[in-house]
């Protein structure tokens, strides 16, 4: 072997190696990306339970009607928007993105979807009334959604109820013969019963009320009244 040929073979396993090393370092800061949004994703979903929580506590069905079709209104807008940017962008989903534009993007996909999934169960006879007026314009924009959610992962384990719920609300992908909305009976009672997750969150919010109000009593001590002076 001449030299001319040692010195290309060294060349190609030098590329190689960087190849590798530039590999290796993407797929490190996708699984960092992917990590830290998963944390994001669980504080977004305390604000989507405050949402639906504040929807059950409007009385009147016409104003509840019309705050519920907002929602829905601006979800799908919302959805739709950046499934064009993603499309436009040529976005492969085989693994999670870092550019901070496409992962704002991403996540408005991500966010929004389990928030429709919310609303869509909590009020089942209500939204399905709004969805079979605009399903020709609505489901297209969720089958989309659902497919993102699915690619990315962030939805396996605690949060694939979310997506499971939503496909047998919307009569997308396989039915399931099993699937039984708790809330379709309740949905006219003034005490709809709460979910799991909603009660976890409300126990964490009542627990930390509990801890800071204990704190400033610490902070404060006992105090003496004025008779007392």
């Amino acid at each position: 072997m001449n030299s001319q040929a040692i010195f290309c073979l060294f060349l190609l396993l030098f590329l190689c190696v960087i190849a590798d090393k530039e590999k290796k370092k993407e797929q490190d800061e996708s699984v960092a990306s992917f990590k830290l949004y998963k944390k994001l994703f669980k504080v977004k979903r305390k604000d989507h339970i405050m949402a639906v929580q504040k929807l059950l506590l409007v009385e009147k069905v016409e104003k509840k009607a019309k705050l519920t079709w907002i929602m829905l209104d601006t979800i799908i807008k919302t959805i739709s928007q950046a499934e064009k940017y993603l499309e436009e962008k040529n976005v492969v989903l085989d693994k999670f993105p870092v550019d901070l534009e496409i992962k704002d993007e991403l996540a408005h996909v991500l966010e929004n979807t389990a928030l429709f999934a919310d609303i869509i169960v909590r009020f089942p006879k209500l939204v399905h009334g709004f969805y079979k007026k605009n399903s020709k314009m609505w489901k297209p924009v969720m089958e989309k959604a659902i497919e993102i959610c699915n690619k990315t992962g962030v939805y396996r384990g605690d949060h694939q109820m979310i997506l499971t719920s939503l496909q047998q609300e919307l009569g997308i992908g396989e039915v399931d013969p099993n699937y039984k909305n708790p809330f379709k009976a309740q949905e006219n009672t003034a005490q709809a019963e709460l979910t799991s997750e909603e009660r976890r969150e409300l126990y964490k919010t009542a627990k930390m009320k509990k801890k800071v109000h204990e704190r400033k009593e610490k902070r404060t001590g006992p105090q003496m009244s004025k008779r007392e002076l």
